[in-house]
């Protein structure tokens, strides 16, 4: 009797185990249904909520005190999207330049509805809520035209998807494809702004008409959209704005809006002085190699031609080079000529060539006479450095040269500028660069058939070159920048001594004293007088501008040439050779 108890107590027990879980299996799902069901019903019902409250910033047009370019694009834009059609227009800069404000100040322009979508507010743990709450998104655009839609770090939803990708986030990248495709196939009112700071991490299939129509940089301000910047902030008289705009040199305004904040909440009534203490003590929040970075990014991704001044690099003309008038008078008729008077050229079949070598000591005017050149042609002046290249390692060397000399393309006219190049084009037979030097041949050698994007190389070591690089074809000239003779130390020392008063007896007796000196010497020997002047206007209180023969003698005494006969036989020799 005990054994018949204990069989039916196990089959009693396997039994109700089999029921529940049984139960299990049919309730689980269920309750999940009404989990996410009611979830969904939620969304839906903010959305019913939402749909019927439109919302338009408070941000006015005229309170973007800079980026005029910008804000006269945008607003043509605005005029084809009034006409009954979506475009797409991507904003990318370093931050802090008012990309968000634009989009915000143009919606309360036009009195359209505003739509902002940031990754954070759909991003979502819960599986398939990111692509229902995007698609979602959409539906309220769609459902409240005109609109302004803007789309915070664009690329964090566009992604490229060579890239491995999370499977949500390669899903959410094809609804942003379709979705932008379905607006513009609608034809409705929708300008779509989308806001980066890495565009080219940004999936290749939105940066075409039709889904982002339009790339745009917004930049730094200058310095006359700075004084506009300062004075929109601070709105008081008696301040020296134009003053604090040259102070603030990269100054982004989001900087500039938050030293404001902080004098003003110190201070009811402040004072020019008042804001130059806070700017002396603050520092810029975009760093010069990041401004540099973004320049080279909007060449490469500007769809309009734009001549961009690169920052860092001044307007040298040919006038501040002082000497050098033969190299000048080479490059002019060899480059010039053929440019400027193109009709004549054609005819004749003349064309300017494509490559120039400059070679010579350091410091007589190898870089100025490229930017020179540059400038005087109103080319885009885009530079490799032998510091660039050497960072990247022999391995990506190759990559960046390829890609500079496609900006240049994309952007012609310009004017490569190959600074140090006998770092990466040395003699192949000891060069463990000779991949980079490979590819910078057969760069030079497409561009012979390419139009306006000039091939300018500067060295110190021109003996050390391989000499595929110095055949005709690809350096068609070679040319010699010597340290300047006694009648062009006199010119130099003119140009760099403007603001000084130095006799011309004064200005002779000095060049005949400074054999073996290189423009740069020169500037330094008048750095240094203008130094001991301002010492001696401290102690005096007043400044002296005449310079004396013993202002000089004292500074020589001190700065010494850094040419002599020896190192000058070795460019000689090479000449020689080359002859």
């Amino acid at each position: 009797m005990p054994f018949i108890t204990v069989g039916l107590s196990n089959t009693l027990i396997q039994l109700i185990a089999e029921i529940i879980l049984t139960l299990l299996f049919f309730l689980v799902p269920i309750i999940f249904w009404i989990y996410f069901s009611r979830r969904m019903m939620i969304g839906n019902r903010n959305i019913r909520k939402e749909r019927a409250k439109i919302y338009i910033p408070n941000v006015k047009w005229d309170d973007v005190y800079d980026l005029k370019d910008v804000k006269n694009r945008l607003e043509e834009i605005v005029k084809i999207v009034q006409e009954g059609r979506t475009y797409g227009v991507i904003l990318f800069g370093p931050p802090g330049t008012g990309k968000t404000t634009l989009a915000k100040a143009l919606a309360n322009k036009l009195g359209w509805a505003y739509f902002e979508l940031r990754p954070s507010k759909i991003l979502s743990k819960w599986y398939g809520e990111s692509e229902f709450l995007l698609d979602t998104f959409f539906d309220q655009v769609e459902a409240n035209t005109p609109a302004v839609v803007f789309i915070d770090e664009l690329d964090s939803l566009a992604m490229s998807r060579q890239d491995d990708l999370h499977e949500v986030t390669h899903r959410l990248v094809n609804i942003m494809l379709m979705r932008l495709q379905d607006l513009h196939d609608k034809n409705l009112r929708v300008l779509v702004i989308g806001a980066t700071n890495v565009p080219q991490e940004i999936d290749e299939a939105f940066l075409r008409p039709g889904r982002f129509d339009e790339i745009i940089y917004v930049p730094l301000p200058d310095e006359k959209s700075r004084e506009e910047i300062w004075k929109g902030y601070i709105k008081r008289d008696g301040i020296d704005y134009a003053l604090l705009a040259k102070r603030s040199e990269r100054f982004s305004p989001a900087d500039i809006k938050n030293i404001v904040d902080k004098v003003l909440s110190r201070n009811v009534n402040p004072t020019t002085e008042d804001f130059l203490s806070e700017i002396d003590k603050y520092k810029p929040s975009i760093q010069l190699s990041t401004i540099i970075k973004f320049e080279n990014i909007a060449r490469k991704y500007e769809r309009s031609k734009l001549i961009i001044k690169t920052y860092g690099v001044p307007n040298v003309t040919w006038d501040d080079l002082g000497d050098l008038e033969e190299v000048k008078k080479i490059i002019k008729e060899s480059i010039e000529l053929p440019i400027l008077n193109k009709q004549f050229a054609e005819k004749l079949g003349v064309s300017p060539v494509k490559g120039i070598l400059l070679y010579g000591p350091p410091g007589t005017g190898k870089t100025s006479i490229a930017k020179a050149l540059a400038n005087d042609l109103k080319f885009n002046f885009i530079e490799i450095s032998g510091e660039e290249v050497s960072s990247a390692g022999p391995l990506e060397a190759p990559k960046i040269i390829a890609e500079k000399f496609y900006t240049a393309l994309d952007n012609s006219p310009a004017i490569i500028f190959i600074d140090e190049i006998d770092m990466i084009a040395k003699n192949r037979m000891a060069n463990e660069w000779r991949n980079a030097l490979t590819e910078l041949l057969r760069q030079m050698d497409g561009l012979r058939e390419m139009h306006n994007v000039i091939v300018v190389g500067a060295t110190n070591r021109p003996w050390d070159l391989d000499p595929a690089i110095l055949r005709a074809g690809r350096f068609d000239k070679i040319i010699y920048v010597p340290p300047p003779n006694k009648e062009g130390r006199e010119k130099v020392l003119e140009v760099l001594s403007k603001g000084l008063i130095i006799s011309k007896e004064v200005i002779e007796k000095v060049a005949e004293m400074t054999e073996y000196y290189t423009p740069a010497d020169l500037k330094l020997v008048i750095e240094e007088i203008k130094r001991n002047l301002l010492k001696e206007a401290s102690v005096t209180g007043n400044v002296r501008l005449e310079v004396k023969l013993e202002d000089f003698i004292e500074v020589l005494k001190r700065v010494k040439p850094s040419l002599d006969s020896q190192t000058l036989a070795l460019y000689s020799k090479f000449g020689f050779e080359r002859k």
